[in-house]
């Protein structure tokens, strides 16, 4: 059980980091789908396999927004401004002067 809660909790933070919200709803199915294959195979009972399959969820989606904090803070400080499709057609039409390149 400790070993899904802390492979969750970094697959978690790395989404929050980079990801967003899509990512983690992918990711939460397949971990759902990991927990139920690796219960069916070692014959967990099911409560064990619905707490092991809850608390690794809850890993997940916590660390995530652990994360997306981490991400926020960071973008705040100054660590790097988000590119916007608005933001790269200027420098994409300009050389280094300054002056288009048509």
């Amino acid at each position: 059980m400790l070993w899904s809660i802390a492979a969750a909790g970094g697959v978690g933070i790395l989404l929050g980091l980079k990801f967003r919200i899509a990512s983690v709803i992918a990711a939460s199915l397949g971990l759902a789908i990991v927990v139920a294959t690796i219960a069916a195979i070692r014959h967990w009972e099911p409560v064990a396999a619905l707490k092991v399959g809850s608390v690794s969820l809850l890993s997940l989606q916590l660390a995530y927004l652990l994360g997306l904090m981490l991400s926020g803070l960071y973008h705040r400080a100054g660590g790097t401004k988000p590119r916007r499709h608005s933001d790269i057609r200027p420098a994409l039409d300009a050389d280094s002067t300054g002056r288009g390149l048509h």
